[in-house]
């Protein structure tokens, strides 16, 4: 039993804490005053003190922990709350040593997670400092990321000559005013490089550029995590080139203002400066470097720093995107938040692009991270390319091309005009589907499942996607596709009209329970192609087992070759077998291996593949 004092005058918010705590095994203590509430901790141990950053009838929460924080080295956990979340009042509470600061209305779960939080704590010095870190960023840093969290921590414990976690954090509670930023800037990820996902760029030349001719007057770009700013002048390098080669000068642009946000004031500082070495620069062209960088001579040799045409339209600033208000003014034209929401969980990542939209232009575009989706969250995003959205229109359609699927629709009239029959409507009908894909493939899935019959053969999908991911996936899927979709789960009977979601973090096979009942197994197996779940540990687990059914195999969007191999041998097995095509793909990576090996029967466009599927099944059920 834990042991909280709850300090509060206002009598609504007691009975709200005293419901959320009630079933959570707490001896609870209760004070009206910060006067009362020293007497109390002067005279009773207490686990966890709960207190507001005010008190109504006057009292300042902060100022009454700051004085016993700086008198007392053992006090207990301290939890502050407020109304709006707001990270600068986070990192003030964390850096005097209060475990967070939450948002009212309470839940259970938020007091579950703390009660837990508060354990791991006490159980681990590393732990304490991790969630430290949680706490300030809102960036994930679980089970999947240990490893390098403690490579990193290590990095910074030799800077300072400290060989253990319990003497880094005992350094930690004395330097935390300074270690904080240190930690911060060391545990989240700075990945970024000049023109990184170059698709995206091709896509604002195409799309967007083009409307600034004799169009828009004023415009806006927001990189919403702009590390140490590479992105951010890339985006500028692009714009000016384009108007550039239209031989429109430079005085005859629009107004363009380009903002760089980011949680790390340390990789702000880095980007507002706009230095790189060398290294950093490797990949532009010598005539972009000429063109918009000034290299450095004598002791600077090797520096490259943006030239005042880009330097002086560009404005950077620290902002955690986890606080429910932004001190950003104004709309954006365009918002880059890309490789960024793998790193918080879905709650978040749907608050994070709801918060955002509120400054996007009703005609403007978010781009995200080419292996990242909103489908799992609800948002009033429309996808309108590869990892590109905007704004739905006042009637929530999403955005069709109708030629593109005029073949599928006269399928599907086909099916609907057809006695149900011709569609297996039991399992015993033997017709499976594998799909595995990988980067893109949140987005190319929705797409080809959003085109399926509600009466359809089982699927077995390998998605790529971290754990914890998976099941908000699936749900997110089966709320707009006619087929019933859902994460996997272990002894899972294989069923018709169902979609199956490995989920993230574990292998997903498959094992034949008689000659017509197939059951799906989950395993803490291996990684299999650096993946889990792997697309080949699936395929190469159901080749044990393809005698018994009538197989089609897809390989869709992703880097690398996981799952090439073993779709050549279900191949080799009689299986039908679909590679995506180069031009729909986000990355050309896994269906180009399969392809190039052999293993692809048939290749397909994005918008054909569902068209396919449909094509075989009736093929099969009226044995045309």
């Amino acid at each position: 039993m834990r042991n909280v004092l709850i300090i509060e005058d206002d009598p609504h918010t007691i009975r709200e804490l005293d419901l959320v705590l009630s079933s959570l095994n707490c001896q609870i203590f209760k004070s009206e005053n910060f006067d009362a509430a020293f007497d109390l901790l002067s005279n009773q141990f207490v686990d966890l003190v709960i207190s507001p950053m005010y008190l109504s009838k006057g009292g300042n929460g902060f100022h009454f922990f700051e004085d016993l924080a700086n008198s007392n080295d053992d006090l207990p956990f301290w939890l502050f709350y407020t109304g709006t979340k707001d990270s600068r009042t986070t990192k003030e509470a964390c850096t005097l040593g209060a475990l967070d600061v939450l948002t009212k209305p309470f839940n259970l779960n938020e007091f579950k997670r703390i009660f837990q939080r508060i354990t791991n704590r006490q159980e681990s010095p590393l732990s304490e400092i991790l969630d430290t870190v949680e706490a300030i960023t809102g960036v994930q840093l679980g089970k999947e990321k240990k490893l390098l969290v403690e490579t990193r921590l290590l990095r910074r414990m030799r800077q300072i000559d400290i060989d253990t976690h319990q003497d880094y954090l005992n350094y930690f509670k004395k330097n935390r005013v300074t270690e904080i930023d240190e930690l911060v800037s060391l545990l989240t990820t700075h990945t970024t490089e000049f023109f990184r996902e170059k698709e995206h760029f091709k896509y604002l030349e195409e799309h967007v550029f083009p409307s600034l001719i004799n169009g828009k007057k004023i415009f806006r770009f927001l990189s919403a995590a702009c590390s140490s700013g590479e992105e951010i002048y890339s985006f500028a390098i692009c714009l000016f080139e384009y108007f550039r080669l239209k031989n429109i000068p430079f005085e005859k642009m629009p107004v363009v203002e380009f903002v760089g946000v980011d949680v790390d004031h340390k990789v702000v500082t880095t980007a507002s400066e706009g230095i790189y070495e060398q290294r950093q620069v490797d990949k532009l062209s010598s005539e972009l470097l000429k063109r918009y960088f000034d290299e450095g001579r004598g002791e600077l040799k090797g520096l490259f720093r943006v030239r005042d045409l880009i330097h002086a339209k560009c404005k950077f600033s620290t902002m955690n995107l986890t606080d429910d208000r932004y001190h950003l003014n104004g709309k954006f034209d365009v918002i880059f938040l890309r490789n960024v929401l793998i790193y918080f969980n879905p709650n978040q990542v749907e608050k994070i692009a709801n918060n955002l939209m509120g400054l996007l232009h009703h005609d403007g575009l978010l781009f995200i991270g080419h292996s990242e989706s909103l489908n799992h969250v609800k948002t009033k995003y429309e996808l309108v390319h590869n990892a590109i959205y905007r704004i739905k229109d006042s009637n929530g359609e999403n955005i069709i091309d109708k030629e593109s699927n005029k073949g599928l629709k006269e399928k599907l009239h086909l099916m609907k005009s057809k006695n149900d029959a011709t569609i297996p409507l039991e399992f015993s009908a033997n017709e499976i589907i594998l799909i595995g894909a990988s980067t893109g493939g949140t987005e190319a899935l929705k797409v080809v499942l959003d085109m399926l019959p509600e009466k359809f053969p089982p699927i077995l999908i390998v998605q790529h996607i971290p754990a914890g991911f998976s099941a908000t996936f699936a749900k997110r899927l089966n709320e707009t596709c006619k087929l019933n979709v859902v994460e996997a789960k272990d002894n899972d009977e294989v069923k018709h009209s169902t979609v199956y979601i490995a989920p993230g973090g574990k292998q997903m096979g498959v094992q034949l329970a008689s000659s017509k009942k197939l059951i799906i197994k989950l395993s803490d197996d291996d990684p299999v192609n650096r993946h889990k779940p792997s697309v080949g540990y699936l395929f190469n687990s159901y080749s044990v087992v393809m005698k018994s059914f009538k197989t089609t195999a897809v390989i869709m969007t992703g880097m690398g070759a996981d799952g090439a191999q073993e779709l050549k041998k279900l191949k080799d097995l009689g299986a039908f077998t679909i590679g995506q095509d180069e031009k729909s793909s986000v990355v050309y990576g896994m269906p180009k291996v399969a392809f190039d090996i052999g293993a692809v029967v048939s290749v397909c466009s994005l918008n054909d593949i569902a068209s396919k599927l449909i094509e075989r099944v009736l093929r099969k059920a009226t044995k045309l």
